[in-house]
């Protein structure tokens, strides 16, 4: 099982250098690549390398990468709109469970859950999201009692819309997001060289 080591290089924008990427592969298929490199003091003034990935929905095929060569003198920054907070949600998981709820579920599912554990006795007789949520409170909280769970699910339900971000407003922020850093590699396609490496 060695590792072949290849040096791919295309010739640099000036003309009087490379660009230049590692890429190592073995017998079993597995491959790796670094980030191309300007191996040109010219255009290594000159540009900066932006790279972008692509990833497949369907997670057999993977992905994509495509590096650009982008000139330094052109500021193409991100913008993105933080209209809510961030929030570290996995400490929530272990010191505030119902407000963890409240950034993690949509209201209309922790309300469904919240008629379940009414209707139910023991955590044993909970199903899907009601089962998922004990499971849950155990791993992160240390137990998951079926009163304890109640209390949880109905404090997130009463102070879902004044937490200071819920699990909507959080996919709203990453729609804006997705949306910004879409934009974004618009500028860098239509602002830069793409290196065919």
């Amino acid at each position: 099982m060695n590792w072949e080591h290849e040096i791919k290089s295309i010739k640099c924008p000036c003309g009087e250098g490379t660009i230049e990427k590692d890429t190592k592969s073995d017998d079993w298929g597995r491959y790796e690549e670094s980030e191309p490199y300007i191996k040109c003091p010219k255009c290594n003034d000159k540009y900066k390398l932006i790279t972008i990935s692509y990833s497949s929905p369907f997670s057999w095929k993977g992905g994509n990468t495509a590096h650009f060569l982008v000139d330094k003198n052109i500021d193409l920054p991100v913008k993105y709109n933080n209209k809510y907070p961030r929030i570290d949600k996995y400490e929530l998981q272990k010191t505030d469970f119902s407000h963890y709820l409240i950034v993690e579920y949509r209201l209309p599912d922790l309300i469904f859950c919240q008629n379940e554990l009414n209707q139910k006795t023991s955590v044993a007789s909970l199903k899907g999201l009601a089962s998922k949520i004990a499971k849950d409170r155990k791993k992160y909280v240390g137990s998951a009692k079926i009163n304890d769970i109640r209390s949880d699910v109905t404090i997130a339900v009463e102070e879902y819309n004044q937490f200071i971000v819920n699990r909507e407003q959080l996919d709203e922020q990453e729609k804006l997001d997705k949306k910004a850093r879409e934009e974004w590699e618009d500028k860098v396609r239509k602002n830069a060289i793409l290196l065919d490496i």
